[in-house]
């Protein structure tokens, strides 16, 4: 059986040493699906070209609902405008029931893929998926400084 994409997600946020961003989140779903292709399963994120590159607002309604569940917390970031996510010890416990559906490789790949994320200043991050998957691009209302 393999994985939902809300478990993707909350997999994605045990990756994280600390809270991640919207964008942060966005993109390392966005490139993990890219990437992974079919191997993540029926019903991934589909993603579109919007203001910052790929998004895709289900994000956010399976972290609203996480949260409800207790498996996410976000923070409200006043000075930006956005909340930032993590998981919490209910979301692990979560993730450890359904840690044997997960295929460890891609498991693994998703690690790397927020660690990079997650190491990238938000220009130079966009800048990198840009290059990589310009059709999403064309939406973006980011402009170099």
């Amino acid at each position: 059986m393999m994985l939902a994409r809300q478990d993707w997600l909350l997999l994605a946020l045990s990756k994280s040493p600390g809270a991640m961003t919207p964008v942060q989140i966005q993109k390392a779903m966005f490139l993990f699906g890219q990437e992974a292709g079919d191997r993540v399963g029926a019903g991934f994120y589909a993603f579109q070209p919007y203001d910052y590159g790929p998004f895709d607002a289900a994000i956010y309604a399976d972290l609203r609902q996480m949260a409800s569940l207790g498996h996410v917390r976000g923070e409200w970031n006043p000075d930006r405008g956005w909340k930032t996510w993590t998981i919490t010890a209910s979301g692990r416990n979560a993730l450890r029931a359904r840690e044997g559906d997960a295929n460890p490789r891609l498991a693994e790949y998703l690690g790397r893929v927020v660690t990079w994320v997650r190491g990238k200043p938000f220009p130079e991050l966009l800048r990198s998926v840009y290059a990589a998957y310009p059709q999403f691009a064309v939406n973006s209302v980011f402009r170099e400084p």
